[in-house]
């Protein structure tokens, strides 16, 4: 009798969620396990207000990479392993919608709103991904919402997500969250002006290249997703 082959392939959905997360996880361990206790944090923190611990400094080119990096810090492992879970479990489906370089401007609106807000308003720097967590809780209720229907799922984690901000409290108290939902705001803003990836022709009809495709995209059901290995038994 012939033993039939399982075939398994790895592939790097959502690249711009999975890259996220493997670099977060990195500066994680490296500020936890390798380098001098919290020595990324002067990095990774968002900048504040004058008179914080980290204020904004017009001529230090640090205070302008914190812009950008203080999601992928960590305040600490009881809030960074459940942010990643999130992130890439709602990763996937938000980039096959809107595409992975739409998700990466949104990230990056994001990251920008935030940061700048904080440099603003807050007095105490923080390194939290909650304002990309929001944004993704938001843009999977938007995906549905865009059809006329509203999860309960997507409202419940939203709404357990605003008691855990407020029972767990911010450093910067209604300020601080306030900043964290006016970044993941702003970062939803490019999914009202970007089309969807998925969405059809209003006729119904496919473009030649697509109906010309090759059989390994056919078989595969996605063109964009990157094979990084494949296991045999």
């Amino acid at each position: 009798m012939l033993k039939k082959k399982l075939k398994i392939s790895l592939t790097y959905q959502a690249p711009v969620s999975v890259t996220f997360v493997i670099v977060s996880v990195i500066f994680f361990a490296l500020d936890y396990f390798f380098l001098e206790p919290k020595s990324l944090s002067y990095i990774l923190k968002a900048p504040v207000a004058a008179g914080g611990d980290f204020p904004f400094e017009l001529k230090n080119p640090v205070s302008y990479a914190r812009l950008l990096l203080h999601l992928t810090g960590a305040a600490g492992s009881a809030s960074f392993i459940p942010s990643m879970m999130i992130i890439l479990l709602l990763g996937q489906g938000i980039e096959e919608y809107y595409g992975s370089a739409v998700t990466f401007l949104m990230i990056a609106l994001n990251s920008l709103m935030s940061g700048v807000l904080s440099a603003c308003f807050c007095t105490t720097a923080e390194s939290s991904a909650a304002p990309l967590v929001l944004m993704y809780i938001l843009l999977t209720a938007f995906m549905s919402f865009s059809k006329r229907k509203l999860p309960v799922s997507s409202v419940l984690v939203l709404v357990f997500f605003t008691v855990g901000e407020i029972v767990y409290g911010n450093p910067d108290g209604v300020i601080g969250i306030i900043v964290h939902f006016s970044g993941g705001l702003c970062g939803c803003l490019l999914a009202f002006l970007a089309a969807p990836k998925k969405r059809g022709d209003s006729a119904g009809r496919k473009p030649p290249s697509a109906a010309n495709g090759n059989a390994a995209e056919r078989n595969s059901g996605s063109s964009d997703e990157t094979v990084v290995g494949t296991l045999k038994f």
